[in-house]
């Protein structure tokens, strides 16, 4: 997140996490996929905590980063471990989203 994505005037503001909302896609020519999404404190590259296991495909309501720090330089990443046949071309079957909810 970047400063832009804040109302001005809650800009300084400390945030938390009070939930997140993510809609993963699946990939067509998968023949496996272990999706996971994790949180990253700001400006850090490794995440804090993640969330293993979830299907592709699915929409999911995540608690697990509440109460986290949310503001600028944090992020939310969803990674995919996927197999497929060999010269596979795997491609996403739509568009994935993260929804944030936060308090001030």
């Amino acid at each position: 997140m970047t400063g832009p994505d804040f109302p001005g005037s809650q800009l300084g503001a400390t945030k938390t996490l009070t939930g997140l909302n993510v809609q993963i896609t699946s990939y067509v020519g998968a023949t496996s996929d272990a999706v996971s999404v994790c949180y990253f404190a700001p400006y850090t590259t490794q995440p804090a905590q993640c969330v293993y296991n979830l299907a592709a495909g699915t929409n999911n309501n995540i608690a697990a980063f509440n109460n986290y720090f949310f503001g600028q330089g944090a992020s939310v990443r969803i990674m995919h471990n996927m197999t497929g046949s060999p010269h596979a071309r795997l491609n996403p079957v739509g568009t994935e989203t993260v929804t944030y909810n936060y308090s001030y």
